[in-house]
C-alpha cells in the first residue's frame, strides 16, 4: 500500500482519487468530512469518496495513513534527504 496525500494504491477495486478531490484545510461543498494528520493532528476536510477509500485502507489493518499537506511535504523532504 502506497500513500500519498491526494491518492491511495493498493487495492485494484479501490478508486483513485483525483488532485481535484484533495484534502483541504477548511470545509467546501466538496470537502465535508474531516481527518485529522497523523502527525500533526490538524484537521483537514475531504470529499466523500476520499473518506470512502481513507475507511477501506483502515479496514485492510494499517494505521491513520493521512499526512496533511505540510506534513506529506516534509516527510517527502526528509526521504529524499535520506
Amino acid at each position: 500500500m502506497i500513500r500519498t496525500r491526494t491518492k491511495f494504491y493498493g487495492n485494484t477495486d479501490m478508486e483513485i482519487i483525483e488532485d481535484s478531490e484533495a484534502p483541504t484545510a477548511f470545509r467546501t461543498d466538496q470537502n465535508q468530512y474531516h481527518l485529522r494528520c497523523e502527525v500533526c493532528d490538524e484537521v483537514n476536510y475531504v470529499s466523500e469518496t476520499f473518506l470512502e477509500n481513507f475507511n477501506e485502507v483502515l479496514e485492510q489493518g494499517f494505521d491513520n495513513p493521512f499526512f496533511c499537506t505540510e506534513c506529506e511535504q516534509e516527510y517527502e523532504e526528509l526521504e529524499y534527504e535520506a
